[in-house]
């Protein structure tokens, strides 16, 4: 039986899955944004709601 002598790099490479992020980035674009988001959230706790 005959065997392919080549393999393309692009079956070797992570698939883009989201506006060019592969899904690591992705992950880590969610964590950061995240993490940001409490961050920049944490001064207003101390306003008193009315």
């Amino acid at each position: 039986m005959a065997t392919i002598q080549f393999m393309p790099d692009r079956l070797n490479a992570e698939p883009v899955v989201f506006r060019g992020f592969t899904t690591p980035e992705l992950g880590l674009t969610a964590l950061f944004s995240t993490l940001a988001g409490i961050v920049i959230s944490l001064p207003f706790l101390f306003f008193p709601g009315s």
